[in-house]
């Protein structure tokens, strides 16, 4: 250690990669310094302390594996619709050519750091929050980020359903419109099938009566309160 006197106390704790020194193992017959560590993972073995200083040994072996394990999902989901659903949804946020740009990242919403800086964790959590292709990925709250606890996978008209309050709605409220005479309550649940309800004398009563539907029936749509 650089001359200094070897202290066998001051290297319990040392931090190498996925290491923690514990304890000190002696020495080799070679005259090299062993150690015993504990892996992140939990594991404890013994290893050379200059290995462990120089990055040979990084874990117990369980690194490796879990980094072959997660390179395999990213190459092989390089060319798949999930791939595709990561890539919109960053340039929705953070491209300003695309379309939608303005109701995307021009509104402020961003994706969280653990999908924008993994693709990994993104496809890791879809897939085992029912992704499958054909579905689409859905902010339950629509002026919050994308996230893990505000994201979901819908069919496309609950996507549509629960997009943010169209600006040319004069109604101010989702899945409601003015019919010339009276509001009109309009809940879309499958490709060929929505309910509609008029005859509401104010937009809110029309609303309020939207997300009543949607709760009794167990809907996923998004309702406006």
């Amino acid at each position: 250690m650089g001359g200094k006197r070897f202290v066998e106390s001051d290297i319990v704790g040392e931090r190498n990669y996925h290491t923690t020194v514990i304890s000190f193992a002696g020495i080799s017959k070679n005259g090299v310094r062993k150690v015993n560590y504990r892996c992140d993972c939990g594991t404890i073995k013994t290893a050379d302390l200059v290995n462990l200083r120089r990055g040979q040994v990084k874990s117990c072996g369980c690194y490796g594996k879990e980094y072959r394990k997660t390179a395999t999902l990213t190459h092989g989901m390089s060319k798949t619709p999930l791939q595709k659903v990561w890539t919109n949804m960053k340039s929705r946020c953070y491209n300003q050519a695309v379309k939608g740009y303005a109701d995307y990242g021009g509104r402020g919403i961003k994706i969280c750091q653990e999908w924008l800086n993994d693709n990994r964790s993104f496809f890791e959590w879809a897939i085992k929050n029912g992704w499958k292709d054909g579905l689409y990925i859905d902010r339950k709250d629509n002026d919050k980020d994308y996230s893990p606890d505000n994201c979901r996978f819908v069919t496309r008209d609950v996507n549509n359903n629960n997009r943010r309050t169209r600006s040319d709605n004069k109604s101010g409220f989702k899945g409601v419109h003015y019919d010339g005479y009276n509001f009109v309550a309009s809940v879309y649940y499958s490709k060929n099938k929505r309910h509609c309800k008029g005859g509401f004398k104010t937009a809110e009563e029309a609303a309020k009566y939207r997300d009543q539907y949607i709760a009794d029936n167990n809907l996923a749509n998004q309702p406006n309160f």
